[in-house]
């Protein structure tokens, strides 16, 4: 009889620690939506050009801000940012390029930096005439040399152990120059975990560089990222497969009319 009532008391307790734990649980989750909720509000920064007399204005919800960043709303900062950078999910920009983007708030163990930057001065000439080859042109005066090209695109020796794929104006599809930056195949580092990063260097309203990062998933072998990075570690010319090039192409194009379209030139 003593034990029975043991049991019951016992079985009450753990129910009645239940629903504290449960209150709890609520209770954390309601401060998280509620921080997240001011996270989403949306801000904005502004930065200079350094090849015009206008302005980018970007508007984004507050949490893919650095919380360093001069705000312009209500804490009426009249602050220009020389760069602005920008906290996304590490795979915000490397989803099948089909798909329609959910760029969410990021959590900081998981956070990819996107920076953006004003074209330097000192190229203004040959970026007004050469848009197009602006990148090329920019890694040429650096030392990049060919390695081989086909259907309008061109592999470069862009650094140290770094390679470049360029894509020619002409190229399907492409209304916003662009470039990938990827390590080269090296049999002394066979899936180095740098080997899954491609850097994307790209251009917005024709005068502000965009570089943000593609990141391979070897969990989908038919993301274009990942397809990517096999073709590399295989030793195989990625110029062979246009169809994963293609792809890229048309993800930067998702990635760059996002970004134009959080944002503004004015004078």
């Amino acid at each position: 009889m003593v034990w029975i009532v043991f049991k019951r008391s016992l079985s009450i307790f753990a129910l009645f620690a239940l629903l504290i734990a449960c209150s709890r649980e609520e209770t954390v989750q309601h401060n998280i939506s509620k921080e997240e909720n001011m996270n989403i509000q949306v801000v904005e920064v502004s930065m200079k050009s350094k090849i015009s007399d206008r302005t980018l204005i970007l508007k984004l919800p507050e949490c893919f801000f650095s919380k360093n960043a001069p705000i312009q709303n209500d804490r009426k900062s009249d602050e220009q940012l020389s760069t602005i950078n920008l906290y996304y999910p590490r795979l915000a920009f490397s989803e099948d390029s089909t798909e329609k983007p959910e760029y969410k708030c990021p959590k900081m163990n998981d956070a990819r930096l996107v920076t953006i930057d004003s074209l330097n001065p000192d190229s203004k000439r040959d970026f007004q005439k050469h848009i197009d080859t602006y990148f090329l042109d920019s890694r040429k005066e650096m030392g990049a040399f060919l390695l081989e090209q086909k259907n309008n695109i061109g592999i470069y020796r862009v650094g140290v152990g770094a390679n470049g794929v360029f894509f020619n104006k002409d190229y399907p599809n492409l209304n916003h120059p662009m470039y990938i930056d990827f390590l080269a195949y090296n049999p002394k580092s066979p899936n180095s975990p740098f080997r899954y990063h491609f850097d994307i260097y790209t251009i917005i309203h024709n005068e502000y560089l965009l570089l943000y990062t593609v990141v391979a998933t070897p969990s989908n072998p038919k993301q274009f990222a990942e397809r990517f990075r096999q073709a590399i570690e295989k030793n195989q010319s990625i110029l062979d497969f246009p169809e994963i090039l293609d792809e890229f192409v048309s993800n930067n194009e998702k990635v760059t009319s996002y970004f134009e379209v959080h944002s503004l030139l004015k004078k």
